[in-house]
């Protein structure tokens, strides 16, 4: 029973591990999409007169963030997906943990009580003996 509970706390150690990670990714796919978001409204901006180059140029640069900011968008879902996942899974790890740590608690009660049942019972005969 011990090592079963001390395979689980290994098991969730790890699972918080990869929760952790997978919390600061979706953080800096965010911070990334924050970023894009910002150059795109920059990019947006028009200010006095402007060449063909300028708009060509321009235009690219607003389909390439567009297409980064929604490569950063779907990963940001798939991440988010995941660590839920995770949390899933380490909320599960540690009841299963916890349930692990009732039983073995419960188990030396009972072993403690059976030991002092024994000792009555072996104590009790002795007390009723009369003395010579």
């Amino acid at each position: 029973m011990k090592l079963l509970q001390k395979k689980e706390q290994i098991k969730m150690q790890r699972q918080a591990s990869t929760v952790g990670s997978l919390a600061q990714q979706v953080d800096s796919s965010q911070s990334l999409i924050d970023r894009l978001a910002n150059l795109q409204a920059e990019n947006q901006e028009i200010s006095g007169l402007v060449s063909p180059q300028h708009l060509r140029s321009r235009s690219w640069y607003g389909r390439y963030m567009s297409e980064q900011h929604e490569l950063a968008q779907n990963r940001l879902e798939f991440l988010e997906a995941e660590l839920e996942g995770a949390r899933s899974q380490l909320a599960r790890s540690s009841n299963r943990n916890t349930i692990l740590d009732d039983r073995r608690q419960e188990a030396r009660r009972e072993g403690q009580e059976a030991q002092e049942d024994l000792q009555d019972r072996l104590r009790s005969p002795r007390l009723a003996q009369p003395r010579s």
